[in-house]
């Protein structure tokens, strides 16, 4: 029988690691690293735990409410009963609707109550791939980040994502957490040579043949520039270089830089994150 329990704040690391260990959904574990940054940025979400036994079969974060909106709310969990748990116990806490944002194998289950009209899409993201056979060509000259250069990456992320729901929100301290909790280093950041720089392409590895494009920022007054497609295409060519077949991208359906992955060669093949309004 699966029972859910509040986790005190001390326990989070070794819950969300102990729900790692038993999730294979590359998206799944996305979803397990933005619980993490936001529990060390906000502090202010609650972490339940679907328990089997013992053991955590699963993890749900209910966040504050929103400004205008109710509290968000994501889950992970390999089983459609762990994820069907950590639901009802967000919205019996919350006593009121939800935003919940669903990805990896809690995809299908929100699709299913949107089907049988029980929630609403509010924001839908796309999963877009490109070949790097053969690779593509680039003359922009770029350089792999430091740590030293990570705050000027904050920096850019926040001007170049003042308005985005998600990434406006990223610190110093989550940008390099980011980089600890992808498994990554410094140098999978790509900056632009100028000084300062204005923009970069960060890359995040998987053990899988698909390397990503995991962001993408230009700062404002360098928009305009083909500087986007110049630091894509750097990108492309470093994964490749890292020995990737295939490159991967998560943008919302509904964003202007869609257009841009559409040049270069990406491919919509599916949606891969829903964030659903339910009551």
């Amino acid at each position: 029988m699966t029972e859910i329990a509040s986790v005190p704040a001390a326990a989070d690391p070794g819950v969300l690691a102990s729900v790692r260990e038993i999730t294979e959904d590359p998206d799944d574990r996305t979803a397990l690293v933005e619980m993490s940054r936001r529990l060390r940025s906000t502090k202010d979400g609650t972490l339940l735990a679907a328990v089997t036994g013992a053991t955590p079969v699963g993890v749900g974060l209910l966040g504050a409410p929103t400004p205008g909106g109710p509290p968000t709310f994501e889950a992970v969990g390999p089983s459609v009963d762990a994820l069907t748990a950590l639901l009802g116990a967000a919205r019996e806490r919350s006593a009121g609707p939800l935003q919940w944002w669903a990805r990896g194998t809690a995809l299908a289950l929100a699709r299913w109550f949107v089907e049988h009209g029980e929630a609403t899409v509010e924001r839908e993201v796309l999963r877009m791939e490109r070949s790097l056979d053969p690779p593509p060509s680039t003359s922009l000259p770029v350089r792999p980040a430091t740590a030293e250069d990570l705050p000027e990456v904050a920096e850019i992320n926040a001007l170049a994502f003042a308005q985005h729901p998600d990434r406006a929100r990223m610190t110093l301290d989550d940008i390099r957490a980011h980089v600890d909790l992808l498994g990554g280093a410094p140098g999978d950041v790509l900056l632009d040579e100028g000084s300062p720089a204005s923009g970069f392409c960060w890359l995040r590895r998987h053990p899988s043949r698909v390397g990503e494009i995991y962001v993408l920022a230009v700062r404002p007054e360098a928009q305009g520039r083909d500087l986007g497609r110049g630091l894509l295409s750097a990108g492309l060519v470093r994964l490749r270089a890292m020995g990737y077949d295939r490159a991967a991208l998560y943008v919302d359906h509904d964003s202007p830089a869609r257009a841009l992955y559409e040049r270069n060669g990406f491919q919509d093949v599916g949606r891969s994150h829903l964030a659903v309004r339910i009551s």
